[in-house]
């Protein structure tokens, strides 16, 4: 039986690529240029591989794309304004949970902030994005 899965999976990567293009809202709203580093590869990806991507980011693309919109949160949110760096780093080996809880709350705060800037809100209004 995992034999048959493992070759249907091999199957569909030697698969030709089909054509279609899709309209993508990439949504990376943390203002950490640590996590924008690695989150524009994929963006470049989608980019690359034909698609038309809409990116509400705090940070620009390295590079141009006709494919490409961005829609560049400002101000970004100040995290040590919220969350001190100092208290960020003891934090760290306080205890798994309080880890899990603290980044959720900053995940929270920073997606908040994401959705009401006046150009996100903007998007979401235009209703261009609903698929029919």
């Amino acid at each position: 039986m995992q034999l048959c899965w493992l070759l249907l999976a091999v199957a569909a990567l030697l698969m030709p690529i089909t054509s279609n293009a899709f309209n993508i809202l990439f949504m990376g709203p943390f203002p950490a240029p640590s996590h924008w580093m690695w989150l524009e590869h994929f963006l470049r990806e989608l980019l690359q591989r034909g698609h038309h991507v809409t990116a509400v980011t705090n940070h620009r693309a390295k590079y141009q794309h006709e494919n490409l919109t961005e829609i560049i949160i400002d101000p970004p949110f100040d995290i040590p304004y919220y969350f001190p760096k100092e208290n960020i780093f003891k934090m760290r080996f306080a205890s798994d949970f309080q880890n899990l809880q603290m980044w959720w709350h900053v995940g929270l705060l920073t997606t908040e902030h994401a959705l009401n800037d006046p150009k996100v809100k903007s998007l979401i209004a235009s209703k261009i994005w609903i698929s029919i």
